[in-house]
């Protein structure tokens, strides 16, 4: 889900794998791009704008990170449960950190 946020340019190839992944455990293309939309700016300013410059992976810890700054208690308390929530879908060998 995080892949556009990471410092590595991925291929069409890739993402159509990544979103097969991601429909595997229960997350339609309209609910990425909600998501993406939605941490996309606190994500950038997380991995970029920090120079953590992370080119491999971001998970469910990172988005978290990034969500903290944006928005208030109530908001992140919500959001928190949101992406448990998504991380709990998990049907496929991957664990639930990498639906994130």
């Amino acid at each position: 889900m995080l892949e556009p946020f990471v410092d590595t340019e991925f291929t069409k190839e890739n993402e159509i794998l990544v979103v097969q992944r991601l429909a595997e455990n229960g997350i339609s293309q309209k609910e990425i791009d909600t998501i993406r939309k939605e941490v996309g700016k606190p994500m950038y300013a997380y991995n970029f704008e920090t120079m953590f410059w992370e080119w491999n992976s971001l998970g469910l810890t990172d988005v978290l990170s990034a969500m903290l700054v944006k928005y208030s208690n109530k908001k992140f308390n919500d959001f928190y449960w949101r992406a448990i929530a998504i991380a709990k879908r998990t049907k496929t060998e991957s664990r639930p950190n990498e639906c994130f």
